[in-house]
């Protein structure tokens, strides 16, 4: 016989006749080495005329493969897991048959896909060998991540390699999805077998990179990046797995916000591994979490320039395309070149059909063209007509630009269930629900969020709940009801646990107190309410509720500063700098943040001159006085408004000097003598310069329903 398939299982009944199906047509023999199973595997598996061995699971997926091959009664055996199946097999199964007889090789390698979520977009790819020889002696190493190996005649192992197959097989499989790994418990399985690998040797390079892959699985991201930090000190510079350590270390790195580091080990091996398109896009986001956008984009070029992935790399899809084409994008975005940014989108689009972060990106630049509502849902349904669900998408990317009058129809239609016939979810009916409460539907917002509680099934992050609790509350206080009196508060009531926030009865009594003599010392405020009390302040502003956010800061002073600033961020900029300069004449100052953004405010009418001392004076009161009162009498971290002070400086001079190049044509005008030959060069130097501040992100960043609000417009 020609063709074994050898799998092995356990527990496996939800996946495995999936895997089967896919290779019955053209395998000889299919084995299954069962280590236990208590549901229906072996039963589904002999229903596809499956030879099952059983045997007892031992912690080892090698000895459980091995067992496979001493098995074995074919010449080439193709090796699965049950989570996994093959793509078009039917076409590619007689092709790789054809193959194998005629094969020089005696193993070869077939492409894979790993998705790593539900919709199916993001994906990981890579080479293994699957296929090979059953009569050369080969046999597998390894207790979990099992390698094909043989042994040569001075007794070393060494791994098995081969040319790619040309049948055209696909492998795809999807165990390393969240919801498959929780399920199954493979984390902590792994987690297992791995530490009683490390308990005899607690120096393996490899057995400490699957450690940390482990532990970023089950959440535990910290000990995870000590295991990979310790694993690259070990690992030998040739081993084969080396280059996908790098790429793991660096994206926990990037994980716990550690970009400099992250830069700073990419940029080491980037020297090494210059064709891994996923090391020069992870150091274009090191970069760009650094506020180094320009270098950002050179990076995600040079991941696309990169090109195709050669079989050592296991690479993210669309590292070398349409995924670093959409980062640039984003990045040119930030910098504010929208042309450009809006024709990276389109070329991300291209390669891509349908992608809704590109479609969402491009929604972005439309709006800042200036094009209108009407006009941008044409054009997105016209670049989503070939999506499964277009109406939902179209929806999506309304939703994420504020467009309300547009997008509102379109989920009104897909919450009855009229289109696409998909659910909605617990976030896009909160995302619907919060665009309602800010063009003022407060009673429709309610009613949506009440409706998805009464359900109460929807599946959702504990966090979504949450979120929609706080939204309930901030509605029925907005029409001046209480909390007490919500009729939902009881279901809503175990969300709050351990959330960090101030619950809605403590709020309330925080109201009573407003005004009242020694409002401070009462003891809601000793217990770090005030710290709590931010994220209610944040909600109500973001949902446009901006009285009721000054009714929440309840009279204290320090609340009443959060809230202008607030008003400000979330687009209310000239309520906010009303306010602003209303304390500035009532106590003759301004604090670093105050003067930020109202120094950004004159930035954007292009009064450089004035910004800049505003921005100047406030530097100076910094440097002399050391910071300002904190909260509750403590230091309030100032640094990151400091930091945007002083790079705003910088930019308005910049502007200022910009602004004097161009009298140079007068200059040259009344001097005969010069020929203006600098002014030019110089401009353009400044213009460069202006670009690389501005992508420090020193400017407040605005989202779609914002910049309506700033600009005045409807939401």
């Amino acid at each position: 016989m020609l063709l074994g398939v050898h799998i092995i299982a356990r527990n496996e009944a939800d996946v495995i006749g999936r895997c089967l199906d896919s290779v019955k047509a053209f395998a000889d023999e299919i084995l299954v080495v069962d280590t236990g199973s208590a549901d229906q595997t072996v039963d589904i598996a002999r229903k596809y005329g499956a030879r099952v061995i059983h045997a007892a699971w031992e912690d080892d997926f090698a000895k459980a493969r091995n067992i496979a091959l001493d098995h074995a009664r074919t010449i080439w055996v193709l090796a699965l897991d049950a989570d996994e199946w093959l793509v078009a097999a039917s076409e590619a199964g007689g092709r790789l048959r054809n193959e194998l007889r005629g094969a020089e090789s005696r193993a070869m390698r077939l492409r894979m896909e790993h998705e790593l979520d539900g919709t199916g977009w993001y994906t990981l790819e890579s080479e293994a060998v699957r296929l090979f020889r059953a009569d050369r002696g080969y046999f597998y190493t390894g207790a979990i991540h099992e390698q094909l190996v043989w042994r040569k005649r001075s007794g070393e192992l060494a791994d098995i390699d081969g040319p790619p197959s040309a049948s055209g097989l696909l492998i795809r499989h999807d165990g390393y999805r969240p919801a498959v790994m929780d399920k199954k418990n493979k984390a902590a399985r792994n987690l297992r077998i791995i530490e009683g690998q490390l308990a005899s040797r607690p120096d393996d390079p490899f057995c400490l990179y699957n450690f940390g892959v482990s532990l970023c699985q089950l959440g535990q991201v910290e000990a995870a990046v000590k295991a990979f930090g310790k694993s690259i000190d070990l690992t030998a510079l040739h081993a084969p797995y080396r280059s996908t350590l790098v790429k793991d270390y660096a994206q926990t790195l990037l994980q716990l916000q550690r970009a400099e580091e992250a830069a700073s080990l990419l940029s080491r091996e980037l020297e090494r591994y210059g064709g891994y398109p996923d090391l020069h896009m992870l150091y274009g986001d090191a970069m760009k979490a650094q506020g180094m956008s320009v270098r950002a984009i050179f990076a995600y070029e040079e991941a696309i320039r990169a090109g195709a992935i050669a079989h050592a790399f296991i690479a993210e899809a669309g590292a070398s395309s349409w995924l670093s084409c959409c980062k640039a994008a984003d990045t040119l975005l930030l910098l504010e070149q929208i042309d450009e940014a809006k024709a990276a989108y389109e070329q991300t689009l291209s390669l891509r059909p349908c992608w809704e972060a590109a479609l969402c990106g491009l929604a972005c630049t439309l709006q800042l063209q200036g094009m209108t509502d009407e006009r941008i849902q044409e054009r997105l349904t016209e670049l989503a007509a070939e999506s499964p669900q277009p109406n939902r998408l179209v929806a999506r990317c309304l939703l994420h630009i504020g467009a309300a009058e547009a997008a509102l129809p379109l989920w009104r239609k897909l919450l009855e269930g009229r289109h696409d016939g998909d659910r909605v979810t617990l976030q896009e009916a909160i995302a619907v629900a919060q665009l309602m409460g800010s063009c003022g539907r407060y009673d429709e917002a309610e009613a949506l969020l009440l409706t998805v509680l009464e359900q109460g099934d929807q599946e959702g992050h504990q966090d979504d709940w949450l979120n929609m609790s706080i939204c309930l509350t901030l509605y029925t206080w907005q029409r001046g009801g209480s909390i007490a009196e919500a009729a939902w508060q009881a279901r809503a009531e175990k969300r709050w646990s351990q959330s960090g926030m101030a619950t809605p009865e403590e709020v309330e009594a925080l109201f009573a107190l407003a005004g009242k003599e020694h409002f401070m010392d009462k003891k809601l405020w000793a217990d770090n309410h005030f710290f709590a009390m931010h994220k209610w302040l944040e909600k109500a502003a973001g949902l446009g509720l901006t009285q009721l956010a000054k009714r929440l800061a309840g009279g204290h002073e320090m609340l009443e500063l959060y809230v202008e600033e607030l008003l400000y961020d979330e687009g209310y900029c000239s309520a906010a700098a009303d306010l602003m300069l209303n304390r500035y004449a009532k106590d003759g100052v301004l604090s670093a943040a105050h003067s930020l953004r109202l120094g950004e405010l004159l930035y954007d009418k292009g009064l450089y001159a004035e910004a800049l001392a505003l921005y100047e004076q406030a530097l100076e009161r910094e440097s002399r006085e050391g910071g300002e009162p904190g909260n509750g009498g403590e230091q309030r971290n100032r640094k990151p408004d400091i930091d945007r002070l002083r790079l705003g400086a910088a930019a308005a001079c910049l502007q200022v000097a910009l602004q004097g190049l161009k009298s140079a044509p007068t200059i040259r005008a009344a001097s005969p003598n010069w020929d203006g030959g600098w002014a030019e060069p110089d401009a353009n130097r400044l213009e460069k310069a202006l670009v690389e501040l501005n992508g420090l992100g020193w400017k407040t960043s605005w989202n779609g329903t914002q910049r309506r609000r700033r600009n005045g417009a409807g939401v």
